[in-house]
């Protein structure tokens, strides 16, 4: 039988409940509300605030249905970039993509892509 986790999913600029399948596992290792059995980011960065390199951006680090958190997502954006510039633009294209879809606020954007910018990668 599988079983379901009722959980409050927080996405930025709002809070949904929303019910995920479990597979019949409740472990959430991680502690973002996500059961293993289907946490696409099983380790996920739960700080409250993104931090990129240190550098803290103030924006609200909030976790998605999949259980990823924005920094996870802002890691794995940045994670093949070769040098400074190139991490710059892939972040700032990233980025732009979720103001689009209505995840982050152009502020945001602002916000994270000059934590990026100012880091030593």
């Amino acid at each position: 039988m599988l079983g379901y986790l009722r959980c409050n999913i927080l996405l930025p600029g709002f809070a949904r409940t929303g019910f995920v399948d479990s597979f019949g596992s409740g472990d959430d290792t991680d502690g973002d509300g996500v059961p293993q059995g289907v946490d696409s980011c099983p380790n996920s960065d739960l700080s409250p605030t993104v931090k990129f390199n240190g550098i803290d951006s103030g924006v609200e680090n909030t976790v998605d249905d999949s259980g990823c958190s924005l920094a996870d997502r802002l890691a794995e954006s940045a994670g093949d970039a070769r040098n400074h510039g190139q991490l710059v633009r892939t972040t700032s294209h990233f980025l732009t993509s979720l103001v689009k879809d209505g995840l982050i606020s152009n502020k945001e954007r602002s916000a994270l892509l000059s934590a990026v910018a100012q880091s030593n990668n």
